[in-house]
């Protein structure tokens, strides 16, 4: 049993509010009491005067994990040595909860092999216990993938994975509104040639006339074993309307403002990427996030491939009057909670 942990005169960022002279209280790692004052009992005690105490973040989507194992391409280290070096990243970015966020699009990038992409997930459920933060995963579903099936059924069934998306990479919607910003992306990034840009982008046109069935498969298995859903990119309303039919309760970068209002009206939760808040525009020339945030049709904010964007991208949006510090705490730590269940409203 590890002794309580006092944390005294902080200013405490709570979802009403920001309050000083706040006292914390913790007891075997886990807060018992909040209050202002201070507490008279014995255990270690931490002077927080002139500090801000956050909630820990809850990163709901985060694919940095890729980056740590192949830092080059083609170039790989191994998975354990890349999942204890990430931790420490993120708990000093102020992420306690983190999903992986692993891709299941045989042949897009290295780390994107189905083979690999399983064993990922397999090894962060080794070791997660291990590690300092909590730790999921984000099993990211490339529509087009008919061989990615079995392996997504299987850890769906062995409850290795706590949130799928479903992604959509073919070039002329989505992220990539054209051939050629799809081949810059990749080629440029990945490294990839004109022939395996060319077989990729031709297997996932032809496979995406039966991504509807794959998805109503693959929806009714999260379903059924209690595994939230999000979609990704969103640009059509009807697309949105039908996944939210299946089960999707998440809409991930929304591309545009207008499915963005389109996406919140339907009651789905709205995820944008902290580095489009904290560099001011999206990646690929799509929504601004500070401009979705303004308008209201925010409720989550990820890391996206950046984990120290979280803490950044919140302060950003105090900084710039977007809103107070203690509604865009919740972006990252209470909504995204709540919309996974790891919290009760």
């Amino acid at each position: 049993m590890s002794p309580d942990l006092i944390i005294e005169n902080a200013t405490a960022v709570l979802p009403s509010g920001t309050y000083e002279g706040v006292s914390v209280k913790i007891e075997n790692g886990v807060i018992s009491d909040i209050r202002q004052g201070s507490f008279r009992t014995y255990g270690k005690k931490l002077d927080a005067r002139k500090l801000l105490l956050f909630p820990g973040f809850v990163d709901i989507h985060c694919d940095a994990i890729e980056k740590e194992i192949e830092p080059r391409p083609n170039t790989f280290f191994p998975i354990s040595v890349a999942l204890f070096e990430l931790d420490k990243k993120l708990s000093a970015c102020g992420i306690t909860t983190i999903f992986h966020a692993i891709s299941f699009a045989e042949g897009e990038i290295g780390i994107r092999s189905n083979e690999r992409a399983y064993s990922l997930v397999k090894e962060i459920n080794r070791l997660k216990d291990h590690l300092n933060t909590r730790t999921c995963v984000h099993l990211r579903f490339e529509i087009t993938d008919e061989l990615a099936v079995p392996y997504v059924e299987d850890l769906v069934k062995s409850r290795y994975i706590e949130l799928l998306s479903f992604m959509d990479h073919t070039p002329g919607q989505g992220q990539f509104k054209s051939v050629l910003e799809y081949k810059n992306y990749f080629g440029r990034v990945y490294k990839k040639s004109e022939e395996e840009l060319e077989e990729t982008i031709s297997k996932k046109i032809l496979s995406r006339n039966f991504a509807k069935e794959r998805i109503e498969y693959v929806s009714s298995l999260c379903r059924a074993y209690g595994i939230p859903m999000a979609s990704h990119d969103d640009d059509s309303k009807e697309r949105v309307v039908w996944l939210k039919e299946m089960g999707v309760v998440i809409s991930e970068f929304p591309v545009s403002l207008e499915i963005a209002q389109f996406v919140k009206g339907l009651g789905l939760m709205v995820c944008l990427g902290a580095p489009n808040v904290l560099r001011g525009v999206s990646q690929a020339n799509n929504l601004s996030a500070r401009d979705a945030v303004k308008q209201g049709y925010a409720d989550i904010l990820c890391s996206d491939y950046a984990p120290m964007a979280l803490l950044h991208s919140v302060f950003t949006l105090e900084k710039l009057g977007i809103m107070p510090i203690h509604d865009a705490i919740k972006l990252a730590s209470l909504n995204p909670a709540q919309v996974v269940g790891l919290s009760k409203p």
